[in-house]
């Protein structure tokens, strides 16, 4: 038996549910509004993060490379919780001096460093967490 092909030449579960979008679709803009909003529209890669904790447990340092964004500011987040977890109340510096950070995230890590816990849909539990947090360097600045 001969195999026939549809209309619009697709096979399979591609056939034929491929319509094109019409430039002044509601879909269309939300999919640009998404695409300029999006970290990698403004050369942001993905962050690069190192955390160096002290021998005894007595700090650590959390070093953001890239470009800290509302959209990845959770990941931060996460990491500050799980380094936090490891020694309950350790000072955590978060050192951007090598990143670049828009304007709403540092002021939001600003917040959370100034109330001493990670927001509530971070931790929960709300543990204390002593965060110091470096600002970015002069040759990388921040961006709104």
């Amino acid at each position: 038996m001969a195999q026939t092909t549809p209309p619009g030449g697709r096979i399979g579960r591609d056939a034929g549910f491929s319509r094109p979008a019409h430039e002044g679709s509601p879909a269309v803009h939300a999919r640009r509004r998404a695409m300029e909003n999006h970290p990698s529209s403004i050369g942001a890669r993905k962050l690069r993060i190192l955390v160096r904790l002290d021998p005894e447990l007595a700090s650590a340092r959390i070093c953001v490379r890239g470009v800290l964004t509302p959209a990845n500011l959770y990941a931060l987040y996460c990491i500050a919780r799980r380094t936090n977890g490891l020694q309950p109340g350790m000072p955590i510096t978060v050192d951007l001096t090598g990143a670049q950070a828009q304007a709403d995230a540092l002021q939001a890590l600003h917040s959370s460093a100034a109330e001493r816990r990670l927001p509530a849909t971070v931790d929960p539990a709300g543990a204390p967490c002593w965060l110091t947090v470096l600002e970015p360097g002069p040759g990388t600045g921040s961006r709104r």
